[in-house]
């Protein structure tokens, strides 16, 4: 019993059983065609081993490919860095410094999995991908109150309700009187419900109740 247990304790403490490296990246990302996207890349490579230097460290950026194939775009390694353009990936994009990667004016082309991978010597080799969806603008289709209305009783009451229907990103409503957006206070109270549908699309109705007895001059919209 007690060889067993020595054994387990050699067995944990030679140099690359156990690897303490770790990279992150975000899990998913969601970003609307034609914006910029930053994919930021962490790790943490384990000090004091004796084993592993700066100059040792290697960071790769890849990318998948339709096939579901890693292609490298981007190497470094000290003060060397290359970028690759593998075969039919034609794509511009920038690392900075802290290993971030920058996509500008993206487009539905550049929904795929963005791999960041660390070698640190004995510190083994980690990686993490950052899966990545591009969407397309879609606006929704809207409902405002059609009528005006004259409030005469003390207790709350409704004077419309705006809806906006399968927009994507979740679209967003403001009432306004006259010239002034409204907000909940003592007078007003604006109630509003997002249902989320399948492929992402959003519909929002918001729903505004007014408490002031007499504004018959007041216009919302």
């Amino acid at each position: 019993m007690n060889t067993l247990c020595v054994t387990c304790i050699l067995l944990t403490t030679l140099p690359g059983v156990i690897t303490l490296l770790s990279v992150k990246t975000p899990t998913e990302l969601t970003v609307i065609t034609g914006s910029d996207l930053e994919i930021p890349c962490q790790w943490n490579v384990p000090q004091g081993d004796g084993k592993s230097s700066d100059s040792d460290i290697i960071l790769q950026w890849f990318i998948e490919t339709d096939k579901g194939e890693r292609r490298r775009v981007f190497y470094k390694k000290g003060h060397l860095q290359v970028r690759e353009k593998p075969e039919g990936y034609a794509r511009e994009m920038l690392v900075g410094k802290d290993f971030t990667m920058l996509l500008k004016n993206v487009t539905r082309q550049d929904s795929r999995g963005y791999i960041c991978q660390v070698t640190a010597g004995a510190g083994g080799t980690e990686d993490s991908t950052a899966r990545v969806t591009v969407r397309d603008v879609v606006p929704p289709e809207t409902e405002f109150p059609d009528k005006s209305v004259v409030i005469t009783q003390e207790t709350y009451a409704e004077v419309g309700v705006c809806i906006a229907r399968n927009g994507y990103p979740q679209p967003k409503i403001t009432w306004h009187r006259g010239n002034e957006s409204v907000v909940t206070s003592t007078d007003f109270i604006v109630q509003e419900t997002v249902t989320e549908y399948a492929g992402d699309l959003y519909t929002v109705t918001s729903r505004m109740l007014y408490r002031q007895r007499c504004f018959t001059n007041a216009t919302f919209h």
